[in-house]
């Protein structure tokens, strides 16, 4: 009975930090509003979790890692300072708080690198003078590739030209009633947000949401 218990206990832990390894593109809001970008690469050895934070300034490996419920927690040392980081596992977005010694605290979301993107997207896009256009967007992979398609109001349709996809960023070509529009958005807080140009060089806000 004692090791049925222990081994149940162990599939369960083991289960649930399978649900965060791998990396994570990680934004990192500081008190001042400024962003700040990294990779979240997190491992799992002889059953325990580990991995690394990683960004232009370098990597510092993450310290006690735990992983209770949907809670991800973890400690890192930065400069003279450690770091406390709770964040809470939703889909394929980590969001949470960091804190430091010095009193300082901040914002941390992550977006799983590669997410999928496949289905159907709500888009709302802004002209330039405001005024809200409801569009759909639907995404398939196809032998590896991913293929869309731009659906308008009256159910009319156009192809998604150019499309690529580069970590959490989606970018793409569309023609709509001749005018060619460009599109940039990336993966923040589960939605994709982002801008689109249109002819002449406007440019105006785009976002999409399951």
């Amino acid at each position: 009975m004692k090791f049925t218990i222990l081994f149940l206990a162990a599939i369960s832990m083991a289960w649930g930090n399978s649900a965060v390894l791998g990396k994570w593109d990680t934004r990192v809001t500081m008190p001042n509003g400024k962003e700040l970008r990294a990779v979240l690469d997190l491992v799992s050895k002889d059953g325990k979790l580990g991995g690394t934070l990683s960004s232009e300034a370098g990597s510092v490996i993450l310290e006690d890692v735990q992983m209770n419920g949907n809670e991800l927690a973890f400690t890192i040392y930065a400069g003279a300072g450690a770091y406390k980081i709770k964040m809470n596992l939703e889909n394929d977005l980590l969001k949470g708080n960091f804190s430091g010694v010095d009193g300082v605290t901040g914002a941390i979301t992550a977006t799983r690198a590669g997410a999928n993107l496949a289905g159907d997207w709500k888009v709302v896009a802004k002209d330039p003078d405001g005024v809200e256009q409801h569009l759909r967007v639907s995404l398939r992979e196809q032998a590896g590739a991913l293929i869309g398609t731009l659906i308008l109001p009256d159910g009319t349709s156009a192809p998604l030209r150019e499309l690529k996809r580069e970590g959490n960023e989606l970018s793409f070509k569309v023609t709509v009633e001749a005018a060619d529009y460009s599109v940039k958005m990336a993966m923040v807080d589960g939605a994709l947000k982002g801008t689109y140009t249109g002819p002449g060089g406007m440019t105006a806000p785009v976002t999409a949401s399951r």
